[in-house]
């Protein structure tokens, strides 16, 4: 079955591969990055809350 997803650090680590698994299932996935310009098989937000706290909001509601 497959959903919606919000992947928060998505840009780096396991993130890209965590989305594109995803995507690959039929998800239907939102991600975020801080600075590295993102990949497709996503809808992309960037997002550092340590400097905007209210952009958590924002991605998580693109992800609703």
């Amino acid at each position: 079955m497959a959903g919606k997803a919000l992947v928060i650090g998505a840009s780096h680590g396991i993130g890209p591969a965590v989305v594109k698994a995803l995507a690959v299932k039929g998800w239907q996935v939102t991600a975020t990055y801080r600075s590295i310009a993102p990949q497709a098989d996503a809808q992309w937000h960037a997002l550092d809350i340590g400097y905007d706290p209210s952009a958590l909001g924002t991605a998580a509601g693109s992800a609703a």
